[in-house]
């Protein structure tokens, strides 16, 4: 039962409702005309971090970079390993996306959508951080530009990465350094053609945890 005087209405949460049939039972005292509505809205977190694939497939892996001292040139060197179940804050994790074109039809003008998960922030001068066993993350050229992205907009909330054509898979990186303790969800990565946003692509969720 509700209990309450209000003249804009009665407001209640919904974890007070048992799993099953419910009634809700409501006294109204007064005189004059009762009018009474009742409205509910809900979303469907689980429809929204469904992977799609319509034209478009994403793949996204963690690793996290632990450092070493190269003595021989003077600098640091990160080496990736496994991501742990817990990473430190401060650690810095590295993120491999993986875009793929479902058919043979070339893409034009592809973003995408990598959402920044709460507790971590990107790091946005990574061109200095080298990793052992890989190619230099940013070459000398164009075609050497961390593997074919265009251009990259690191904002508030998410990194967005250009493509002006893609023809075949992809695979680019980027860094984020974790900072703030607490257990968070990275929201699944997102592509779409931006003059043909029906052709799209939506990924996978991960669960992260910092100490």
């Amino acid at each position: 039962q509700v209990q309450g005087q209000s003249n804009t209405g009665l407001e209640f949460p919904l974890s007070n409702f048992a799993v099953g049939s419910n009634t809700l039972s409501l006294e109204v005292k007064g005189t004059g005309n009762l009018y009474a509505s009742a409205n509910l809205r809900l979303v469907s977190e689980e429809d929204y971090l469904r992977p799609k694939a319509e034209g478009i497939r994403l793949a996204r892996t963690y690793q996290s970079l632990k450092s070493t001292y190269d003595t021989k040139n003077g600098r640091y060197l990160y080496q990736k390993t496994p991501l742990a179940s817990e990473v430190k804050a401060g650690d810095l994790v590295l993120v491999t996306v993986a875009v793929t074109p479902e058919n043979k039809k070339a893409l034009r003008y592809v973003l995408v959508n990598e959402p920044t998960p709460a507790g971590f922030s990107a790091v946005e001068d990574d061109w200095a951080i080298r990793i052992a066993e890989d190619k230099p993350r940013y070459g000398y050229d164009y075609y050497g530009w961390n593997y074919w992205f265009d251009g990259r907009e690191v904002r508030d909330n998410r990194i967005e990465f250009y493509f002006s054509y893609i023809n075949q898979p992809v695979t680019f990186t980027y860094i984020l350094r974790a900072e703030t303790a607490g257990q968070y969800t990275a929201l699944p990565s997102e592509a779409f053609m931006m003059y043909d946003p029906e052709v799209r692509g939506v990924g996978t969720v991960k669960k992260l945890s910092v100490k």
